[in-house]
């Protein structure tokens, strides 16, 4: 009797381990959560007060340029100081930027200071009329000798409709999308929640690019014989081609601030692959695709929601009310002394 109620009891606390397992973890692993965590924890950036002079009590003048961090010699910063406060900046910061400019020839007398911040590409500047003009030419000598691109990024999130609306609605009155995309992101791998895709590229300002992830298909050719087209004789290849994926292509330039990048685009993407259907009475491919074409500016680093669908061509779509969001990211690259590598080079082989 002991031995078999041993056993029962062993059993019991097996399946009640089970049931305590799902209730803790089976929610937060395969169910889609109720609402997304959307937490916004950046500053808003005041616009007005960009490379505008501010005249202070003690008549120097603070003025904030937008630079990038190899300017004034980073490479990534762990800083917090906050160029748009009226705080005193962290002493350890002053010295680190001040020094820099000092071997630029720049005089930081009695209450002069400057300071960078790198979340916002801003470098903050109290000095006299003078020698912030000598900044001004510092930064634009050094800048202009620094080769940048981008690295622009398209994320396609499927989710349920109430989640997808939720978000949209949560972005609209914003610039900026990254609580949403973060937000989105946490919840990939919980019930019907997942990233359809993403596509990834580099590409200079002002030049075309364009990345295909497809399948071609080849559909048999029909002359239009009414239009007076006719099949070439001799041709080994009678075929329409219809490419069924992903096709982004993206055309940014850097805006003359240095952070704000001017992004035209055009995004296709199928849902579904195509099906077989009658047109007319003859055999044909029905193609699930949506597509946007589109300009906007974004800030170097920010994620825009770019555009929002119903996908079509699968079952589980209708059933569980899903929907297709997109999001778009773009980040500016230095590439610092590139022009300095290149004269060396030149130099050499002369």
């Amino acid at each position: 009797m002991n031995k078999t109620s041993n056993i029962w009891a062993v059993a019991i606390i097996s399946v009640l381990i089970v049931i305590g397992f799902f209730r803790v973890f089976g929610d937060h692993t395969y169910k889609a959560p109720e609402n997304l965590d959307i937490v916004r924890n950046y500053r808003e950036v005041d616009r007005a007060l960009l490379n505008s002079d501010v005249i202070l009590e003690n008549g120097l003048i603070k003025k904030t340029y937008i630079v990038p961090p190899t300017i004034v010699g980073y490479s990534q910063s762990d800083t917090e100081a906050d160029p748009f406060s009226e705080l005193n900046p962290d002493p350890q910061e002053l010295k680190r930027v001040q020094e820099i400019l000092s071997e630029a020839g720049i005089d930081f007398g009695e209450g002069a200071w400057a300071v960078y911040n790198h979340d916002l590409n801003a470098l903050t500047v109290v000095n006299t009329r003078d020698q912030l003009d000598m900044v001004e030419a510092y930064t634009e000598s050094i800048g202009a000798r620094e080769e940048q691109h981008m690295q622009v990024r398209v994320e396609i999130y499927e989710l349920p409709a109430t989640l997808a609306m939720e978000a949209i609605e949560s972005a609209a009155p914003e610039g900026r999308h990254n609580a949403e995309r973060d937000a989105i992101l946490k919840a990939v791998g919980r019930g019907p929640v997942r990233l359809v895709n993403t596509i990834t590229m580099m590409v200079r300002s002002g030049q075309r690019a364009k990345v295909e992830d497809v399948v071609e298909y080849y559909m048999e050719h029909s002359p239009n014989e009414s239009a007076g087209e006719e099949q070439a004789s001799g041709s080994d290849h009678p075929w329409d081609v219809r490419q069924v994926g992903t096709i982004l292509e993206v055309d940014p330039i850097i805006g003359a601030d240095g952070i704000t990048i001017d992004l035209s685009l055009s995004l296709e993407h199928h849902t579904a692959l195509p099906e077989t259907t009658l047109v007319n009475g003859l055999p044909a491919l029905a193609f699930h695709f949506k597509k946007t074409t589109t300009s906007f500016v974004l800030l170097s680093g920010s994620y825009t929601l770019l555009t929002s669908w119903r996908p079509t061509g699968k079952p589980e779509y209708l059933e569980n009310d899903l929907m297709h969001v997109v999001f778009v990211t773009a980040n500016i690259q230095t590439i610092t002394g590139a022009v300095e590598m290149i004269e060396m080079k030149d130099s050499v082989e002369k």
